[in-house]
């Protein structure tokens, strides 16, 4: 599978693989998404190649995606790799849309607080993340029906992430 080239690339703590998986599976029941099409290191088909240098091919995951969505949890805010890749798709003048669980958009850096959060713990938020993704992302998207049903499984998984805790783990791991 050729993955050089995708078209969404979702930034995300390691810890939160499950999240990721839910995730991944929420756009593929969305559209119609080729290989290769997204990059998602904790989620296998969407990986990096073993023995890929980590740095240099997320740079340049970053720099071929239409679009970055952020999963802003706990882990993730305290993980540096995930704020490399934030900090790196803004410089680089990517779409970037954060989207929140399980913490305080309050408490959020000020350079992500100044993109519309979006907050999973919210339907309306969850369905506008799809909207912008099929709109930087090209996609044919799928009946209203299989979203809709896709949208409420990912809602239902999430849950426990939705909840705004008080402070984040402080457990940073590479991708």
């Amino acid at each position: 599978m050729d993955v050089s080239k995708p078209r969404l690339f979702i930034s995300h703590a390691s810890d939160d693989k499950d999240l990721a998986l839910a995730f991944v599976e929420l756009i593929e029941a969305s559209f119609v998404v080729g290989d290769g099409d997204i990059r998602c290191t904790s989620v296998p088909g969407y990986r990096l190649d073993g023995g890929a240098e980590t740095s240099d091919q997320l740079r340049k995951d970053i720099q071929a995606c239409r679009m970055v969505v952020g999963l802003l949890t706990p882990c993730g805010m305290a993980s540096p790799w995930m704020l490399f890749e934030l900090g790196a798709s803004w410089g680089m003048g990517r779409a970037i849309m954060p989207f929140a669980l399980g913490i305080e958009i309050a408490s959020l850096p000020a350079l992500i607080q100044e993109k519309n959060v979006l907050k999973a713990w919210d339907r309306n938020d969850t369905v506008q993340l799809i909207e912008g993704v099929e709109k930087q992302s090209g996609w044919d998207k799928r009946s209203n029906a299989k979203v809709d049903s896709a949208v409420s499984k990912f809602m239902d998984f999430s849950e426990g992430y939705s909840r705004p805790l008080s402070r984040p783990k402080n457990s940073p791991r590479v991708p």
